[in-house]
C-alpha cells in the first residue's frame, strides 16, 4: 500500500473537511498506584482525546528515542486524615518534556492534574509520584490503541486509503444489538476508547474516524454503522499494520460494549 500521509497535530485542529474544534473526550480511568503503596494517596489516570499539544507533539518528532506523545489528567485522592503536599507526577529519560503541576490534597480530597507525557513506543513509562511523604515509583503500559492519535482526512482520502487496505489489514464485526450508548451518541462513543479524527458528515448514519498508531504513524481506519430502527451496528477497521487491527478491534468492541 501507499506509504501513510503525515498526520497533522490533533489539537487544537479542526476535524476533517469542518471547521471547529476536536471535542475534548476522556478515556476511563486506570489505577497507576494504590494509597496503600503510595503514602495514602490512589493515583489514577485518564487519556484526553483531542488534547495533544502542537508542541508535545513536535517534542515527540525530535525525540531520537521511539516515543508517542499523550495527553493524560492524573487523579490524586488521598485516602488519609492529613494533608498530602507537593504532589505530582515525575518522570525519567524526557518521559515529561515539562514539569507537571505541583498541588496538595487535603484529606479525603480528589484534585486532578492534567500531565503531558511521551510514552515509549515498547515498553512502559516509568514515573515517579512524588509528595511530602515520599517517592513512589510507578509504571505506565500503554496498550496499543492508547498509542493511537488523530489523523485528518478529507472524505475521499479516507476512500481511497481504505480502498487500498484488505485482506489481513481488514476486520468487521456486527453488534446485536448495539450498545446504548452508540446508539445515542456514535462519536462520542468511538472517540472514548480510541483518540481518532472524524472524517466528512459527523451526522451520517455511516461514520469514518482516522487515526495513525505509533511513531510509524501506520494508519487507523475505522467505520462504523448505526441502524437505530435495527438496534444494529457495523464496524470496519483497517490499518497499515494488520498485527493491530484484530487487537483494536476486539478492544473497541469490548469498551462499547461495555459503556452500555
Amino acid at each position: 500500500p501507499a506509504p501513510p500521509p503525515a498526520a497533522r497535530p490533533a489539537g487544537p485542529a479542526e476535524l476533517a473537511g469542518q471547521p471547529g474544534p476536536l471535542v475534548e473526550v476522556e478515556t476511563a480511568p486506570k489505577l497507576l498506584l494504590r494509597a496503600e503503596v503510595c503514602g495514602g494517596v490512589q493515583v489514577q489516570y485518564s487519556f484526553r482525546h483531542g488534547a495533544l499539544p502542537l508542541a508535545l507533539e513536535r517534542a515527540a518528532e525530535a525525540a531520537a528515542a521511539d516515543t508517542v506523545p499523550a495527553a493524560l489528567v492524573a487523579t490524586f485522592t488521598n485516602r488519609r486524615d492529613t494533608p498530602a503536599r507537593r504532589v505530582r507526577i515525575a518522570g525519567t529519560s524526557g518521559v515529561l518534556p515539562r514539569p507537571a503541576a505541583e498541588v496538595t490534597v487535603g484529606p479525603g480530597e480528589v484534585v486532578r492534574v492534567p500531565v503531558e507525557l511521551l510514552l515509549p513506543g515498547t515498553g512502559p513509562a516509568r514515573l515517579d509520584v512524588r509528595m511530602d511523604r515520599g517517592t513512589f515509583k510507578a509504571s505506565l503500559q500503554p496498550e496499543p490503541h492508547e498509542l493511537i492519535r488523530p489523523l485528518h482526512l478529507s472524505p475521499g482520502e479516507m476512500e481511497a486509503a481504505a480502498g487500498a487496505l484488505g485482506g489481513f489489514n481488514t476486520s468487521s464485526s456486527r453488534l446485536s444489538p448495539a450498545p446504548r450508548r452508540l446508539l445515542e451518541d456514535p462519536v462520542a462513543a468511538v472517540r472514548t476508547v480510541l483518540n481518532v479524527a472524524v472524517v466528512g458528515d459527523a451526522d451520517s448514519r455511516t461514520l469514518n474516524f482516522a487515526g495513525v498508531a505509533g511513531r510509524a504513524k501506520a494508519r487507523v481506519l475505522l467505520r462504523v454503522g448505526v441502524d437505530a430502527d435495527t438496534r444494529e451496528a457495523t464496524i470496519r477497521l483497517h490499518s497499515d499494520n494488520a498485527m493491530i487491527v484484530a487487537t483494536v478491534m476486539d478492544v473497541l468492541k469490548a469498551r462499547l460494549s461495555a459503556a452500555g
